[in-house]
């Protein structure tokens, strides 16, 4: 008697710590890419040709997803890193490898970097550069679980010395409040962001 109210006790005990599963880390990029032609002698090198990725991580169907979000508190605000990016079969990937920085709520983050990947060009860890030669990084909100913000970027150098830009979408595709920013949108973050270099 007594081992079964012990083992219905425990039965109970697990029921009642079991609670729904985490939701998984959801994303969404509205962007577009493109050689940066108002730099002398660069020549149209090619656009990325999804201006949205959205979701949450997932291997199939193809093109796979990858996506995550890192924020941690720092004093009065946080620290963010986010990715989103699609990998095709063969291994080529398009998205934000990595925005991370420092916001206190809204505005321009500060020791922002951001790096993306466009097939086989890539930019990596570029810093803000006042709209001319950076990444420029704006966050409309932040908190414990979830960030939004803008970003574009100017007369970057990729892996093969092409000047690229990132900038947001025009109609009649999926656009963006501003053409000039792309935007993108995070939830159901979870800590670790560390530091952002």
């Amino acid at each position: 008697m007594r081992a079964s109210i012990l083992g219905a006790a425990l039965l109970g005990a697990v029921v009642i710590s079991c609670g729904p599963p985490p939701q998984p880390t959801t994303g969404r990029l509205v962007w577009s890419f493109q050689c940066d032609t108002s730099v002398m002698g660069q020549q149209e090198c090619g656009n990325a040709s999804n201006p949205l990725l959205e979701g949450f991580t997932r291997t199939m169907p193809l093109p796979a997803l990858d996506v995550g979000c890192f924020i941690d508190p720092e004093g009065a605000g946080f620290r963010f890193r986010v990715r989103i990016e699609q990998r095709t079969s063969d291994g080529q990937r398009t998205g934000l490898t990595r925005v991370c920085g420092t916001s206190s709520g809204s505005g321009v983050a500060a020791n922002a970097r951001v790096s993306a990947a466009f097939g086989a060009a890539t930019i990596t860890n570029v810093a803000p550069g006042g709209g001319m030669g950076g990444c420029d990084v704006r966050i409309s909100s932040i908190n414990a679980t979830s960030v939004s913000g803008q970003l574009r970027c100017a007369q970057v150098r990729d892996n093969a010395s092409n000047a690229r830009r990132v900038n947001g979408t025009a109609p009649p595709a999926v656009a963006t409040t501003d053409p000039e920013w792309a935007e993108f949108q995070f939830s159901n973050c979870i800590t670790g962001a560390g530091a952002c270099m």
